[in-house]
């Protein structure tokens, strides 16, 4: 487990607006798991399914790059709020969240943008 500080805002988000946020989020590196589950070439999209069917496809670049993507479990020091997307969803540092903040995650797939549109 480790604890990032990571802001994230919505695509919609207007100066001075409500859809953006700071918090302190505690989880898993999101990369090693996908390293360790085997990442084929070509797998330029990650796919991820939450609990009501929603699909979000993120780049696989940015979650493999270094910068600390996480399937996170608590925020700000507290068991990941039901709101929040308890029990698990991803951050992925410096992109919008319709392209990376699953909550709710129960499925992850490895392809491709030709062969999968979110």
């Amino acid at each position: 487990m480790i604890d990032r500080d990571i802001t994230l805002t919505c695509v919609s988000e207007s100066v001075g607006g409500n859809y953006v946020g700071n918090a302190r989020w505690q989880g898993t590196l999101l990369a090693p798991i996908l390293r360790r589950a085997g990442v084929h070439r070509g797998a330029d999209q990650i796919v991820m399914r939450d609990v009501h069917g929603m699909t979000i496809g993120v780049a696989t670049d940015p979650v493999m790059d270094g910068r600390d993507s996480l399937l996170a479990v608590a925020m700000n020091g507290q068991i990941l709020p039901q709101a929040h997307g308890y029990p698990v969803r991803v951050v992925v540092p410096g992109l919008y969240g319709y392209v990376s903040a699953t909550k709710w995650v129960v499925d992850m797939e490895l392809t491709t943008f030709d062969a999968f549109s979110a």
